[in-house]
């Protein structure tokens, strides 16, 4: 029995590309932004492992964790989404991401990115390479490969949130662009900033801010509740289809 092919083209694109970049922030570091004319500092990554859940429909499907750690000079980010109910749980559905990235003038850049998917009926692997010195990123597929000019602060579609985090932290209120790199695209991706407000969690009440993907084309619609007393946490993220399908990741806990 196969599990509907939006389990494996829509639900991990939303449970790594926009769930996977989560910051925290020390709560020093928050509290000393301070009024509008204090220095604001840079926002400090903390490791952290989080657990979501993972929804179709308004039914739940599986289990997304993340978890952030520091490398020395670099950072790890690794992903895992698996299916834990219904068809996801009968194929067996296993996704990992896994990105190595510097931190480069506050900002996240890509150094290296995996991308694994198993299930009963079929495997995939996707890979990113940066190469700052050598002005090259290559993307892989399988046999295929798609070599792009290197731009600085270049991320994978797993770091999106985090970049997206960052600049939240410092202050940034109008609508924010990064270089994302995911397969056989290199381009520029954008959001838009839009209310705040209380959102309930697993972990209570969060005041959250939400963002929603800027897509030139109508269709797929993300939209993702970051909690901003957390460091912009996502609390909630809801990625709706064309045809009417809508994926959902719900924070169930975060530990620091």
């Amino acid at each position: 029995m196969r599990i509907p092919i939006r389990w494996t083209r829509s639900a991990p694109l939303l449970a790594i590309a926009v769930l996977g970049g989560l910051l925290l922030l020390r709560p020093a570091d928050v509290a000393a932004r301070g009024g509008a004319t204090d220095p604001v500092p840079v926002p400090v990554p903390v490791p952290y492992a989080a657990r979501y859940q993972v929804l179709r429909n308004g039914d739940v499907m599986g289990q997304a964790t993340v978890s952030l750690s520091r490398e020395g000079s670099l950072w790890r980010m690794t992903s895992r989404t698996q299916g834990t109910d219904g068809l996801a749980a009968l194929a067996g559905v296993v996704i990992v991401e896994d990105s190595l990235f510097r931190m480069r003038d506050g900002a996240p850049e890509t150094i290296d990115y995996s991308y694994r998917q198993k299930a009963a009926w079929k495997s995939r692997e996707r890979k990113v390479t940066v190469d700052a010195e050598a002005g090259t990123i290559l993307s892989t597929d399988k046999e295929r490969s798609f070599p792009f000019a290197y731009r600085a602060q270049a991320v994978d579609r797993q770091l999106v949130t985090l970049a997206l985090a960052l600049d939240l932290a410092r202050g940034r209120t109008t609508d924010l662009a990064y270089r994302v790199v995911d397969r056989d695209e290199f381009d520029e991706e954008r959001y838009r900033l839009g209310e705040t407000g209380t959102l309930a969690s697993a972990m209570g009440e969060l005041r959250t801010v939400r963002v929603t993907r800027v897509r030139e084309n109508p269709g797929r619609v993300t939209d993702s509740w970051l909690a901003i007393e957390r460091g912009y946490v996502p609390v909630r993220i809801l990625q709706r289809e064309p045809d009417g399908e809508s994926f959902e990741l719900r924070l169930l806990s975060l530990q620091r």
